[in-house]
């Protein structure tokens, strides 16, 4: 069996037993407000960046970007099986880390660790397997860091939440974070570390028939102790074509559906949206032009969807 099938009915497993049949709350309200500007390009970047240390060799990667950098260096982080490319611009003032996501059996054994464990240096609750996972990246990255040097920080799915906490760890610690992009990234805090790293630089992007930023579901907690994302949402929809929540929504029936799903083995439409290579084919129409239509009418702009009638 493959390792990501492998790490997919675990977790299928562990959720069974706490999800049952608990009736879910009903989501928030959506507001809809205009989107802020998006750099499409320099997110497309780092998604094909975080494409070659996902799916090539470290050299590979190495070759693949040594001309976009002054420096650049990837790293393998032994006691997570994870791996991060740090690249340093030729003038040395900016920073880009871009963490790997969930590859192996280890990896998602932190993800399935949804259990609350309190951060004293930030002050807030996390998500104990993304917190364990974080930490680890910031031990190793933190000595090769500039103090002096911007930082821009991107991840995908497990590297996304990594991202966004290494990028509360290190505002603590008062380096300058530009910007964190998140791309297919699962909770990591609750609404009282939410709201205490509301001015986090997070831009959050998913795409629509991702599961993945559903997780973990509401009342698997304490109440007031939900899990919630920072920030709003960009929706990648078909060609140029996206929309946006500002603040937290989240769908729960969707993700019981998705782990009910996990439990029957239909795992490729779910587990084919949230690839990185999904939303490389997304972003890219969105190069040209990007163009914001309402949340509440996005099926329109999702071919196979039964309300699809773009312009």
């Amino acid at each position: 069996m493959r390792p990501l099938r492998c790490a997919a009915l675990l977790a299928a497993a562990f959720l069974a037993s706490i999800l049952g049949c608990r009736t879910m709350p009903p989501a928030p309200p959506i507001a809809e407000v205009q989107a802020p500007p998006l750099d499409y390009s320099e997110l497309l970047r780092l998604c094909r960046v975080y494409a070659s240390i996902r799916y090539g060799t470290p050299q590979q990667a190495r070759a693949d970007w040594a001309e976009q950098y002054g420096r650049l260096e990837v790293v393998e982080i032994a006691a997570t099986r994870n791996r991060y490319l740090i690249g340093w611009s030729r003038d040395g003032r900016l920073q880009e880390v871009v963490i790997r996501g969930t590859t192996n059996l280890k990896n998602a054994l932190y993800d399935v660790r949804f259990r609350r464990h309190w951060n004293p240096e930030l002050g807030l609750y996390l998500h104990a397997g993304f917190e364990a996972m974080a930490l680890a990246l910031h031990r190793d990255l933190l000595p090769r860091l500039d103090p002096e040097g911007e930082l821009v920080l991107f991840g995908h799915s497990l590297g996304a939440a990594e991202a966004v906490i290494l990028g509360m760890l290190l505002r603590q610690e008062g380096y300058r974070v530009r910007r964190v992009y998140a791309t297919g990234q699962p909770k990591v805090t609750d609404q009282a570390g939410a709201s205490k790293y509301r001015d986090l630089p997070v831009v959050r992007v998913v795409n629509e028939n991702d599961p993945v930023p559903l997780l973990p579901p509401s009342g698997q907690d304490e109440p007031g102790r939900s899990y919630q994302h920072l920030g709003g949402e960009y929706v990648l929809l078909d060609g140029p074509y996206f929309a946006y929540l500002a603040g937290e929504y989240a769908n729960d029936g969707a993700a019981i559906a998705f782990w009910n799903n996990l439990r029957q083995q239909k795992l490729s439409a779910e587990l084919h949206e949230h690839r990185i290579l999904s939303y490389l084919a997304r972003l890219a129409p969105k190069l040209q032009q990007a163009i914001q239509v309402p949340f509440q009418e996005r099926e329109r702009y999702i071919s196979g969807s039964r309300a699809f009638a773009p312009p």
